[in-house]
């Protein structure tokens, strides 16, 4: 029994070791590969989710790189805002994606900690992480970061991929809002029920916002246009920034008339209402906040009567 202990605890530390080895190599292949690296006229980051993915073409934008990517929780966000940061110091502002569902608590088994979005993000995103990030996790879903610690030694395969591996503005490829308008009417919206705030997602906005004002770069939250069935539902959301958030920009196109074709489903923008959305911004330059608020596009706070 005693040979067995010594044995199994022998194979227990080598194990650790051959991982912890493995996550070190990976950490220095990033840094020598610059998977993120942008072009040196690039000086304004957008991050998030598929909100901002499919919304910003930034094939339009002038010294825009949109930089989100499906399902990206803020947890997720943080470790690749501060990891492109350290490779493009030029980057003096960010637009991080904000909508009910970013802060909503369903987020957090719906994105964060579902097996299938972890064993999907953590191929790019595991050795990237901390050492309190790794335990966190593990004690959420040990089996699926176990695998995930193991199959880093696909880790260089997924960064031959580029940068696109990590986001990136897309066309998107359905138009479902007939069927969704329908669900709708039938059932609502998860986000637009009982709201419940997300700690997690809390957590890792704080330490976004941390980490740009320690870099001095402008961050701004952004919420992306809406499908009028429910864009006048922002009211937790308006809410929830009031209390926690209001010292920074907030950027809201959620309301931004735009025709019905437009929309591939309630929150989504087709390629031609990205065309159309990212050319309205253009043209008016909506990026600078000054035009944004002559535009009424930056939510404002309103004071209370006397």
């Amino acid at each position: 029994m005693k040979y067995f202990l010594k044995r199994t605890g022998l194979f227990i530390l080598l194990f650790i070791i051959f991982l912890s080895v493995i996550t070190l190599f990976n950490r220095i292949i990033f840094k020598v590969y610059n998977p993120l690296a942008l072009g040196e006229d690039i000086n304004v980051l957008i991050i998030g989710d598929s909100h901002t993915k499919y919304a910003f073409n930034d094939d339009l934008l002038p010294n825009v790189y949109n930089l989100s990517n499906d399902a990206d929780s803020y947890f997720y966000s943080y470790y690749k805002l501060s990891n492109t940061i350290k490779l493009n110091p030029q980057i003096d502002t960010v637009f991080l994606a904000f909508s009910i569902h970013n802060v909503h608590k369903f987020i957090e088994d719906k994105w964060i900690l579902n097996a299938s979005h972890l064993k999907s993000k953590l191929k790019i995103y595991l050795p990237l992480l901390s050492t309190r990030d790794y335990i966190f996790l593990f004690s959420r879903n040990p089996e699926v970061v176990t695998q995930a610690l193991m199959n880093q030694i696909f880790f260089l395969y997924y960064l031959r991929q580029g940068k696109e591996r990590f986001g990136g503005y897309d066309d998107l490829d359905y138009d479902i809002l007939i069927s969704e308008l329908k669900d709708l009417r039938l059932n609502g919206r998860e986000e637009y029920k009982d709201f419940e705030e997300s700690e997690i997602e809390k957590r890792y906005l704080k330490k976004i916002i941390a980490y740009c004002q320690s870099k001095n770069i402008t961050l701004n939250l952004v919420n992306t246009p809406l499908h009028p069935s429910i864009n006048q539902q922002q009211e937790n959301l308006y809410r929830y920034y009031q209390k926690n958030f209001s010292d920074i920009p907030f950027y809201d196109f959620s309301q931004v008339e735009m025709n019905e074709s437009y929309f591939g489903d309630l929150v989504h923008l087709t390629p031609d209402g990205a065309e159309y959305f990212s050319q309205m911004i253009k043209k008016e330059n909506l990026l600078n906040p000054n035009r944004a608020r002559v535009h009424n596009l930056m939510y404002e706070i309103k004071s209370e009567p006397n």
